[in-house]
């Protein structure tokens, strides 16, 4: 690595008096960020440089400072109320019961008056405070945070009351940026003095300087000041192309105006991750039937679509689904092709043409989300309200924002109904003698999206599809036709045959739809400081925000897919400002966030917002990753690696709906396997299509949905076994007589201990019941703005948490935990909150105890607790610097599920001490790759089955920890104790049987980013359990992380109640305070 060297070129005196004014501010800044709650705005700062260079400072030496190191420096206006820590929390309870914890509040508050009082003394007004809502302007460096002398950020001592930093890291970090500054001045005048005549550097860096002065908000910009600053130009330029679409620069020419832009592009695409995929001409097919003109014309009117002019996978698959002299009743079908080409058609002409032969027809849609069933119900009404002769036909939305009003007169009245599967399971079937009218005439049953149907989830709809064709048969209905479309995957025809239970499938996997050309990139943030990358990368919030600024600026419609909902909203926000300070309210007012959790009229306005083009820019979350049709967009931005290729692909596949040509985008995290994609951007374009395949034989999946269908209509075991057994009567018969109850005449009904509603019992995915209603009281109002599954809301709205929503940021004010209310008030700050919580998962019941074959040690299955306490928070800046630390008392979570559990042997933990191995971190890639295998074993989702993830921040601290935990492998079933996956790896391990050995031991979903994680050390544990020999001579000794010592007072991991005796816990505790100061391999 090339190392930052002092330049030897002499300085004209203009820049010797910069450089004195730059080494002043630097070390003001330093010590003042270095101090808990004290904000570096100018005139805080300006005192003490004045002192140092004994002249005024004045903003134009600063503006000059960020012409040099535009990157390093920021220097702008913000709202004083941002720069608020702790008069804005809500008094915590602990403060109240604890008289020490209350001396600390106070002693805090003081502190902070004392900080403000010297700010408005510096400014003259001695004794007055700021008013609130008054601007002030903020001085920061951009190159990251002081780091402790471990190296892991601030320190905060046992009792989280105040940062501390070491006079050597203040020192090294001011002495860096010197000489960023002297390089940077150096190469002006090397660059001026090359120049033909040469330039004059003072006279270049002045008019400079300019551009960099900050604008006060109060100053309105002129329409010559907007004309200066090329604001209104760009204005107009955006007007321009969005009253001409057809004129937007081709991709390929944004992707290189984007490598040229020297303000933007720092190096980010990686080696190999800029890929042009060609675009493709369509290939038109043949109907071989005709279809009514009325049905010819309203294609045409509403779709623009001739029936001659149908794409060749379109016509095929309409084809198949039309009866014929040899299919009479028409075939089932599946569409394996790529996103965006027209496979909604293939599933609407049918049903209209069915509409058009029986007035009476009735066709059911299941779509996984309530978006996509939105965005379809608009599509077919459009279409059948086009059609002469089918005016009286009723199209109706059925989940559950539906009113339970108008549920009564859907059921009773409605041709179509679009749903899930959930309201499928849970509403429709228990109450099939309502339903009858709508099963005696179902036609069609359309199942989109169908790779979402995979794991246990899954094989919950297969059963759910299962008892509708039950039902359907049972009121004399075996015409259903089954129609199902699907990303593309490498066994769609067994994949619709395990959902459905039925044969005569067409594929149609041959995809005739024009396509764009389509330029994809893999990016990553550059370096903070490229000769120093311990201080890491850019934000990847930041480095998305320029990027899709950058896009929406020339015209370009971006949708921008976000992992997590707070990822959704701090993105949100942060476009938001940015846009505002670039003095582009009017594109501010065009970018919206969609996510889970918004109000049904909130996403409804938002989804016609997108459609109609309204919107320039999208920031969602997965909400919007499958088939909606939400408009004209160019490109696809997904920030950070989302989970699965699959989910990639399809994220990508959302741009160029309109055959034009698009650009996706994959915006690394630092996080390792984001970094490993990165290093390796073929994995993205090359690796093979994902394998659907699910577990019918689960036992208490079956057998739930077995309750329900006898609750339902009673079941007989020999003419239900081809929907529950696979036309095993003699199996089904055997669990009828033990689990159900049975009459004289050989029919079983629901046993009562699932009465009186067995759907209910049987979640057919992770959802949760009660939520939290999260209520608006800002300026008196009370507006339920969200709901929030428990789960969620006690991480995300405790008492004094910054709640954020639609990109605005609120204050949690106070909770009812009993009527599960929390009220927030809308508030403006800078920082944000990150809970302090545990999670406990903790065997309560074995029920059943196996030694592993081997004889090392036991594997237990039965109930597990999972507990999770928030107790605190912190205050945290964007960089993730701890401006304070706040104590709350809130319930526990607590629920229930099965799991397995294994402990590990005593002799792989001396080993592990030993080598100087971090047991936790082995312990949990033990976990992760035992995880990895489970989809081998049971058939199940990743995500099926979770563990105890390890937080990097407490298994890394040098802190004492009282809170151990016991040394053992624990998994367990994310649905709860009906999932039944974890038996089947219980079953599985007990054998001995490991087969294929793990060869990762990284995880799309550990909470902890796979931070605390051993391959080799995974190994350690794993042969241990197996009773493999482990030959420890050939073990490479390991360089603990620094400040770190395995076994010591901040291991979490209760080695001494695992048998490890003292004496190797001292030994090992030497040998790694001998070592100490080598880089840590023994966590990755």
């Amino acid at each position: 690595m090339e190392r930052l060297l002092d330049p030897a070129v002499d300085f004209p005196d203009h820049f010797v008096r910069l450089e004195k004014a730059f080494k002043a501010l630097n070390t003001v800044y330093t010590f003042c960020s270095a101090r808990k709650s004290m904000a570096t705005t100018f005139e805080v700062l300006k005192g003490s440089v004045e002192n140092l260079i004994k002249r005024p400072l004045e903003m134009h030496d600063i503006a000059q400072i960020k012409s040099l190191l535009p990157e390093l420096v920021s220097f702008a206006y913000i709202d004083s109320d941002v720069l608020r820590v702790h008069t804005s929390a809500a008094a915590s309870p602990s403060t109240e019961s604890d008289p020490r914890a209350a001396k600390r509040e106070k002693r805090q508050r003081e502190l902070d008056e004392a900080y403000r009082t010297a700010g408005a003394r510096e400014e003259g007004r001695e004794g007055e405070g700021k008013k609130s809502g008054e601007t002030v302007l903020l001085f920061s460096f951009n190159d990251g945070e002081l780091k402790s002398p471990s190296g892991a950020g601030k320190i905060i001592n046992k009792k989280f009351s105040c940062a501390t930093f070491s006079t050597e890291t203040m020192t090294s970090l001011i002495n860096k940026r010197n000489l960023k500054f002297r390089s940077a001045v150096s190469d002006l005048l090397v660059a001026c003095s090359s120049h033909n005549p040469p330039l004059d550097p003072v006279e270049l860096l002045l008019e400079a300087t300019e551009e960099n002065l900050p604008v006060h908000p109060d100053e309105l910009l002129t329409e010559e000041d907007m004309r200066s600053r090329g604001v209104r130009e760009r204005k107009d330029e955006l007007e321009f192309r969005e009253r001409n679409p057809d004129l937007r620069p081709s991709m390929r020419s944004v992707v290189e105006e984007m490598a040229r832009d020297q303000d933007l592009y720092k190096n980010q695409i990686v080696d190999d991750g800029h890929r042009t995929f060609e675009a493709r001409q369509a290939v038109y097919g043949e109907l071989n039937h005709e279809i009514s003109q009325g049905l010819a014309d309203a294609l045409l009117n509403t779709k623009n679509i001739r029936p001659d002019h149908l794409y060749s996978h379109q016509a095929a698959a309409i084809n198949a689904l039309h009866p014929s002299p040899e299919h009479p009743r028409g075939q089932n079908v599946i569409i394996s092709t790529s996103t965006s080409s027209g496979k909604s058609l293939i599933y609407q002409l049918p049903v209209v043409q069915a509409l058009e032969a029986d007035p009476d027809t009735t066709a059911l849609y299941v779509f996984p989300t309530k978006a996509l069933a939105q965005d379809q119900k608009r599509a077919l009404g459009e279409l059948v309200g086009g059609v002469e002769g089918l005016e009286d036909v009723k199209i109706a939305t059925f989940d559950g924002d539906t009113p339970r009003d108008d549920r009564d007169y859907i059921r009773e009245n409605a041709n179509v109904i679009f749903t899930n599967p959930d309201m499928l399971h849970i509403t429709i079937l228990p109450q099939e003698e309502r339903w009858r009218r709508f099963f005696r005439k179902l036609r069609f049953v359309v199942v989109d999206e169908l790779h979402i149907y995979s794991g246990l989830f899954g094989c919950h709809v297969a059963f759910v599809m299962r008892r509708l064709r039950r039902v359907c048969a049972a009121v004399g209905n075996r015409h259903v036709r089954f129609v199902s479309c699907s990303a593309t995957i490498s066994n769609p025809v067994e994949h619709m045959r395990t959902i459905f239970g039925v044969d005569d499938i067409v594929l149609v996997d041959e995809d005739g739809s024009p396509c764009g050309q389509k330029e994809y990139l893999v990016w990553n943030p550059p370096y903070i400081d490229d000769l120093d990358p311990k201080q890491g990368r850019i934000s990847t919030i930041f480095e998305t925000s320029r990027v899709f600024r950058f896009l929406m600026e020339r015209g370009i419609r971006v949708i921008v897919f976000c992992r997590v909902r707070m990822q959704c909203e701090i993105l949100m926000r942060q476009v938001r400002q940015d846009l505002m300070l670039d003095g582009r309210s009017d594109m501010a007012a065009r970018v919206m966030s969609y996510r889970s959790g918004y109000s049904a009229q909130d996403r409804r306005r938002i989804e016609q917002e997108m459609f109609s083009g309204q919107l320039l820019g999208v920031i969602a979350t997965t909400a919007l990753e499958l088939g909606i049709d939400i408009g004209s967009l160019d490109a696809v931005i997904t920030v950070g690696f989302p989970y699965t290729l699959p989910g990639l692909r399809q994220q990508a596949g959302r741009a160029g709906r309109r055959n034009k040509d698009s650009l996706a985008m994959l915006i690394c995290d630092p996080f390792p396997l984001d970094q490993h994609y990165a290093r390796n951007p073929d994995l993205i374009f090359s690796s093979p299509f994902q394998q659907m395949s699910l577990d019918l034989d689960n036992p208490l999946v079956l057998e739930g949905h077995i309750q329900c269908a006898a609750d339902e209509i009673p079941l007989h075991p020999v003419e239900d076994a081809a929907y529950f057994t696979k036309g095993d009567s003699a199996r089904l018969r055997d669990i009828c007589l033990e689990r159900l109850v049975g009459d004289d005449d050989g029919f079983f009904h629901c046993h009562p201990r699932f009465k009186p509603y067995p759907a209910r019992t049987v979640p057919i995915r992770n959802t949760e019941d009660e939520h939290y209603s999260i209520i608006d009281i800002t300026h008196g109002r009370h507006d339920v703005v969200e709901e929030v599954e428990t789960s969620r809301a006690i991480f995300t709205a405790y008492e004094g948490a910054v709640f954020m929503h639609m990109g605005r940021t609120f204050l949690v004010r106070g909770v009812d935990h009993d009527r599960k209310i929390a009220k927030i008030e809308e508030a403006t700050i800078e920082w944000r909150t990150r809970q302090r919580d545990y999670t406990n998962i903790d065997p309560v019941e074995p029920l059943s105890i196996r030694e592993v074959a081997g004889g090392a040690t036991t594997a237990s299955y039965g109930t597990i607790k999972i507990e999770a306490v928030v107790f605190g928070y912190f205050k945290v800046d964007k960089r993730n610097n701890i401006l304070d630390t706040v104590e709350i008392h809130a319930p526990p979570y607590v629920r229930h599920t099965h799991g397995l559990w294994i402990e590990i042997p005593r002799t792989a933990l001396e080993i592990l001490l030993v080598k100087n191995f971090h047991p936790a971190g082995s312990i949990h890639a033990a976990e992760h790759a035992i995880m990895g295998l489970t989809p081998v074993f049971a058939m199940c989702a990743e995500g099926d089955v979770r563990t105890e993830c390890k937080n990097p921040e407490k298994e890394l601290s040098s802190v004492t920890t009282t809170r151990k935990r016991p040394a053992r492998l624990i998994l367990y079933d994310t649905a709860g104790k009906s999932g039944g996956i974890c038996a089947k790896v219980f079953d599985h391990v007990s054998a001995c049987s490991l087969s294929p050995y793990p060869t990762g031991v990284a995880s799309h979903i550990c909470s902890g980013a796979n931070t605390i994680v051993s391959k080799l050390g995974a190994l350690i544990v794993l042969d241990a359990i197996l009773g493999r020999p482990i030959d420890v001579d050939s073990i490479p000794m390991q360089d603990a992380p620094k400040g770190v010592t395995p076994g010591g007072p901040g291991a979490t991991i209760d080695l001494a109640a695992a048998g490890v005796s003292r004496d190797v816990i001292r030994a090992a505790q030497a040998q790694a305070a001998g070592g100490a100061g080598g880089r840590g391999r023994g966590t990755r």
